[in-house]
């Protein structure tokens, strides 16, 4: 472990009151569920043989568009339950909202994290009708959505096809540093891995739709793993800092149909 990347990526320690931030998550997400859209929803749906291999569907009428959710929490906790709080305000937009579970490390590896979401876009693929989708995802998500967007994603034609736009919100877009950092002993990163896993080593499959966005309040880490995707990816899309907001609560952004963060990331489709 090293201290100085210890720093910059422990977000638990540099925001205080994080706990209180996901509880809200959690407190809306559950009142999403109460709702007629929440109830209607297809809850753990199967991508996979796992019991993490799974999505849940919220329906928008009619809606030709999918806006697609990877939750975070470093490829080691978490879950898609507390992020349902996304939904609402997407829905209202049009979009039919799906959020994709996946198996946590040290049950699986990185790499295996990837080719599970590869399998969940293959299945949606397989099985949905929208045409047009926005991929996102936030922190451990938004390496994973990038990893989507990468030109070497095993992903079907249909797939690359429907997959029209996305947004990393706080990703990890150089995983070299995560092999100094205290997470590793349960991401087990080789340095090979590392590489392998590392968005900003590969193309893109297009240099447009593509928006990387961190809060302005988080490390310069972060902030570094932002500008080196949108370096070395030269996207087109100028990234996005977030004023005031920190790892945990930016993400509030993308339900408020009003943000900044929610209104550049629509407009990505």
């Amino acid at each position: 472990m090293n201290e100085a990347v210890e720093k910059e990526y422990s977000n638990r320690n540099r925001v205080a009151q994080w706990e209180d931030i996901v509880g809200q998550w959690r407190s809306r997400s559950e009142e999403f569920m109460s709702t007629s859209a929440g109830l209607s929803g297809a809850i753990n749906v199967a991508y996979g043989q796992g019991a993490r291999e799974v999505y849940d569907v919220f329906e928008a009428p009619g809606a030709d568009k999918l806006m697609i959710f990877i939750h975070g929490g470093y490829w080691r906790s978490f879950a898609k339950e507390p992020h349902r709080f996304i939904a609402p305000a997407w829905l209202a937009a049009g979009f039919s909202v799906v959020l994709i579970e996946y198996e946590l490390c040290p049950q699986i590896s990185l790499t295996g994290i990837t080719e599970q979401v590869e399998r969940a876009l293959n299945h949606l693929a397989q099985t949905r009708s929208e045409s047009r989708w926005l991929l996102s995802g936030h922190s451990a998500g938004g390496h994973l959505t990038a990893m989507m967007w990468r030109d070497q994603a095993r992903l079907s034609e249909q797939a690359q096809f429907c997959l029209q736009a996305a947004m990393s919100l706080s990703g990890v877009h150089d995983l070299k540093p995560m092999r100094d950092f205290s997470a590793n002993v349960d991401l087990q990163l080789s340095e090979q891995e590392a590489i392998l896993q590392s968005p900003m080593y590969f193309s893109p499959k297009s240099t447009r739709h593509f928006l990387a966005a961190v809060g302005g309040d988080e490390s310069d880490g972060f902030k570094y793993q932002t500008e080196i995707l949108s370096r070395s990816w030269a996207l087109q899309e100028p990234d996005l800092q977030i004023p005031q907001r920190n790892h945990f609560d930016v993400l509030l952004d993308l339900a408020d149909a009003n943000s900044l963060l929610f209104q550049r990331t629509r407009s990505l489709l």
